[in-house]
């Protein structure tokens, strides 16, 4: 088991080991600098993490956490800035996502909960920002599980379970995703889920997530003789959040159709 799990270690390194150098076109990140992870990075890691599941359909839990804890740990560390470091967790977490999509619930709820936890302790403690960074990896995490169509019960049992001071924050991020992670980010993870999911031989009428937010407001007449019901859908992330009749809702300002220029996609 040791000597398997140091293999898988290994394995993510090599991946990862060339996350500085520039793409095959050319690319570079701020200031000229290559990008920390390429889009096919992130797709070999969802590839490397969707083959613990085996041809029998039982999925290696152990080690899929470890392939996800690892990927985690080591992409976002190469991250040069803590807004970087918040792009590639997002899109790794997106990535992971769509290598599950098809694990049994149990399986992937198993996975999801280690991944949570290990970001919990990216955050550098003793620094100054240590408690603003520690909100702030939660709700990313928990932003891009949202967009990732995580089932949404299970995801609000994860931010049950996570500590106080981080629960409140954390449930934002499940009910408005794209106003924590910004519009083109969330188009962009979207785009980069639809092609994990691709590389992946998914079927072509999967059903794939969308960065929309729905916020229902339902305003009820009532006469003698009818009832109507009024229905209005905003954009927002996939979660439905009922109003209460006179109440108004907050509405996130996100964009409803994908930026242009179109994301780029593998590259």
């Amino acid at each position: 088991m040791k000597k398997s799990m140091f293999a898988i270690v290994v394995c993510v390194g090599c991946l990862l080991a060339g996350l500085n150098v520039i793409g095959a076109d050319g690319e570079t990140g701020p200031a000229g600098r290559a990008p920390a992870v390429t889009e096919r990075q992130y797709v070999q890691l969802a590839q490397l993490l969707s083959a613990c599941k085996g041809a029998d359909g039982v999925v290696d839990v152990d080690k899929a956490i470890k392939v996800a804890t690892t990927a985690l740990r080591e992409a976002v560390a190469d991250g040069e800035t803590y807004d970087e470091k918040l792009v590639i967790l997002a899109k790794l977490t997106t990535a992971l996502m769509g290598a599950m999509a098809d694990w049994d619930f149990d399986s992937r709820l198993r996975v999801i909960h280690a991944m949570i936890q290990e970001v919990m302790s990216f955050a550098k403690q003793g620094s100054d920002d240590y408690a603003a960074e520690r909100i702030g990896f939660a709700r990313q995490i928990i932003a891009a599980l949202a967009v990732s169509s995580v089932d949404s019960a299970a995801l609000m049992a994860e931010v049950e379970s996570l500590p106080e001071d981080l629960r409140a924050t954390a449930a934002e991020a499940v009910a408005h995703p794209t106003v924590v992670l910004g519009g083109t980010l969330a188009w962009e993870i979207s785009d980069l889920y639809k092609a994990v999911r691709g590389e992946l031989g998914a079927p072509a009428d999967e059903e794939k997530p969308a960065p929309v937010d729905l916020v229902t407001v339902s305003t009820t007449t009532s006469t003698t003789t009818t009832t109507s019901t009024t229905t209005t859908t905003i954009a927002g992330s996939g979660i439905v959040e009922f109003v209460e009749p006179g109440a108004l809702p907050v509405v996130p300002t996100v964009p409803t159709t994908a930026p242009s220029p179109t994301p780029v996609g593998l590259r």
